[in-house]
């Protein structure tokens, strides 16, 4: 079955809307706000039973109420909006999904409630007009061992955690945006900027890659391209190993150009005296542009660390704003 409504779904407090034991799948059309004071769930009865949520207005769209179940399948969101600030947020008091069960199509999901979600099936690539927005101090979204990657779309990590991986995965902006100005991301591996907007204002980054595995010459822990336009006023970036690589692999890389470096604050920070892996002898090479200034830098290697770690800076244009 299928059933379209235009307009807003409402479900009473003591009202139950469901799926029957009939080995079907079905399609539910929402234009409007979805609102749960009661029970929701499209999970069905057994493995053979669940409803699918497409959400495809043309202006933003709500799912929020304090009802006891909110349980969906799969969510599609084709908001027929002409960019990605028409948004799908999630407030809902008990919200709950599978793994893998978000589309975007045409619009941006925004998880504003402190649910843990988790979407381990591939990387999660932004195009145009698509986007992804945690917003809550106890929202996690966990993305396993993939990419994020902004291309042409928008990112934001408000509040919350993000988890990604476990390996040399990549958080990368090519174009589009990524404001990060609360919450953690805990990436293991890199965040590379090689064009679009990257903005950092609070968040806490630990990029951790795997030192048993050396990255390629020309991989960066921390990179922002020529062409990228990175704005780093507050938070802290943490490498909390090198790159186990050749020279040429730093573990923060700046590299002035077309884009607009403008790093005022903020604070970049070289191991976390607590998980810094010990024993190895690669170091944290810094390789700042020319004519580029950095907020604050930290040095913090673990005591057993000290007599074979170092940080070197290649190049003596980069000056310290704090």
């Amino acid at each position: 079955r299928t059933l379209t409504v235009t307009g807003d779904v409402i479900i009473a407090s003591g009202a139950i809307l469901d799926v029957t034991n009939q080995n079907d799948t079905h399609t539910f059309n929402i234009g409007g706000n979805l609102a749960n004071a009661g029970t929701l769930d499209l999970s069905g009865p057994t493995a053979d039973d669940f409803c699918n949520v497409n959400f495809n207005g043309s202006a933003n769209q709500t799912i929020s109420g304090s009802g006891a179940t909110t349980v969906f399948n799969l969510i599609t969101i084709n908001n027929s909006g002409a960019a990605n600030n028409n948004i799908v947020e999630v407030t809902s008091t008990n919200f709950t999904t599978p793994a893998n069960f978000l589309t975007l199509t045409d619009g941006t999901f925004k998880l504003s409630t402190g649910a843990t979600l988790t979407l381990t099936g591939g990387d999660l690539n932004l195009t145009a007009p698509d986007g992804f927005i945690v917003n809550h101090a106890s929202a996690v979204l966990d993305i396993g061992n993939n990419d994020i990657t902004v291309n042409g779309g928008d990112f934001q990590l408000l509040a919350g955690t993000v988890n990604q991986g476990t390996g040399n995965d990549l958080f990368g902006v090519v174009t589009g945006s990524a404001t990060l100005s609360g919450g953690t991301l805990n990436a293991n591996g890199q965040f590379q900027m090689t064009g679009g907007t990257t903005t950092i204002s609070g968040a806490t980054i630990n990029l951790d890659p795997n030192v048993t595995s050396a990255l390629a010459d020309t991989t960066h822990i921390f990179e922002a391209a020529g062409a990228a336009n990175l704005t780093f006023s507050s938070g802290s970036v943490i490498v909390i190993d090198p790159p186990n690589s050749p020279d040429t692999a730093n573990a923060i890389q700046l590299v002035s150009g077309a884009g607009t470096k403008s790093l005022t604050g903020g604070t970049f920070q070289l191991g976390n005296g607590v998980s810094t892996t010990a024993g190895s002898t690669d170091g944290f090479d810094v390789n700042c542009g020319s004519g580029l200034t950095i907020g604050n830098l930290v040095v913090n290697n673990l005591a057993t660390n000290i007599a074979t770690r170092h940080v070197r800076l290649i190049t003596n244009t980069c000056s310290l704003a704090g």
